[in-house]
């Protein structure tokens, strides 16, 4: 974790983390929702340039449909379907799909470039589109990592009033972790951000994301 990750770690309190259920009007405003479509658009485009190299994906997997879809907990806790690109097989998804947490070993380089790069977010921009989801937002969890989130800690609740991001405050700075503490601090990053969001905020977290998607971390 690089030092601007702790300055915004640390500036979070426990002020920031309560059941007032205070919302930043920007949330809804037309302002992000362009700023949703133009970006939409644009991963849309790239979606369209790396088709070859996800078709080579599919074959790889032996899959018969290049994307799948799987129900997520989205705003006001409403089920809707994500879409991604498939990286895995039929049977290593059902067992994705049984099992929250799966490690997935000695995958091939294609796949591991897709899944590194996180090129199978990328349809994703169809659910912002739609109007499911915005590119920047708390993580869409599956029900049942919603259901046991919320049971644990009743304030898990407050991210589904937001729509659900393909990359959001939380992502840029705990990407894989997802327990233990690291888990209520994302927690705490996604409430932040559900209170504080403005256009400000959305642009520096595009540009942290874009940096991380071309580092070599």
């Amino acid at each position: 974790m690089d030092k601007s990750n702790n300055n915004i770690i640390t500036e979070i309190t426990s002020h920031d983390v309560t059941q007032n259920h205070e919302i930043s009007s920007y949330l809804f405003s037309k302002r992000k929702r362009v700023l949703d479509v133009v970006l939409s658009c644009v991963l849309v485009t790239f979606l369209f340039v790396l088709m070859p190299l996800i078709f080579i994906s599919t074959v790889i997997q032996k899959n018969k449909n290049p994307f799948f879809m799987q129900e997520r907990v989205g705003l006001d806790q409403k089920p809707f379907k994500i879409v991604k690109i498939s990286t895995f097989t039929h049977k290593t998804l059902a067992v994705v799909n049984d099992r929250m947490n799966v490690e997935i070993r000695n995958i091939n380089p294609v796949i591991g470039f897709i899944r590194h790069k996180h090129i199978d977010e990328l349809p994703q921009a169809l659910n912002v589109l739609k109007g499911d989801m915005s590119v920047i937002g708390p993580r869409p969890y599956i029900a049942m990592e919603s259901d046991t989130n919320g049971k644990e800690n009743p304030l898990y609740l407050n991210r589904y009033l937001a729509k659900p991001g393909i990359t959001g405050l939380a992502q840029v700075h705990y990407q894989k972790e997802n327990f233990g503490e690291a888990s209520q601090t994302k927690l705490r990053l996604d409430i932040k951000y559900i209170k504080e969001a403005s256009l400000l905020i959305d642009i520096k977290i595009i540009f942290k994301t874009v940096r991380q998607l071309f580092s070599n971390a």
